[in-house]
């Protein structure tokens, strides 16, 4: 493992390398070097998913974007949305994206967790929150990109 991280390092460099001659290039992709976020936040534990999948009996979804905010309550579309989030923690992400709404997850009235939704063309995570601060960072997996395109397409056709 070392080794492949070592070979692609130095591929990197290389390839940049390369690519001095062409200052357009260059400005280009330094630009975008310094637009990615780099987080170090752990994955949401093991421990908080439990509680959701357990305990959660509504997620309330408010939007900062768009002209509705949403709750849900019945158990299984609980389940779907849960199961949206990858188990893969958010390591970066384009500098430039900005939390689309607020997701918080209840239980008996209490909250247990609430999350920023980064719903972009680049941007599918969501960044666990306390106190304001982000504490853990998922991305969304397929059926949490599939669960939200569907709910944005409901709405759009409405």
């Amino acid at each position: 493992m070392k080794y492949f991280l070592f070979l692609f390092v130095f591929s990197f460099l290389s390839a940049c390398k390369s690519d001095s001659t062409s200052p357009k290039r260059s400005s280009a992709k330094q630009a975008s070097a310094v637009a990615v976020k780099t987080v170090n936040l752990p994955s949401i534990s093991e421990e908080t998913m439990g509680k959701l999948f357990n305990n959660c009996d509504q997620v309330d979804f408010i939007f900062h974007y768009q002209s509705f905010s949403m709750n849900i309550a019945e158990r299984s579309t609980i389940i779907t949305n849960l199961k949206g989030i990858d188990p893969q923690p958010v390591v970066e992400f384009p500098g430039s994206c900005k939390p689309q709404g607020r997701i918080a997850y209840y239980s008996k009235g209490e909250m247990i967790t609430e999350a920023d939704l980064y719903f972009e063309e680049t941007c599918k995570f969501m960044l666990f929150m306390e106190n304001e601060k982000p504490v853990a960072g998922n991305y969304l997996n397929k059926k949490g990109i599939d669960f939200l395109n569907t709910l944005f397409s409901r709405v759009k056709n409405q």
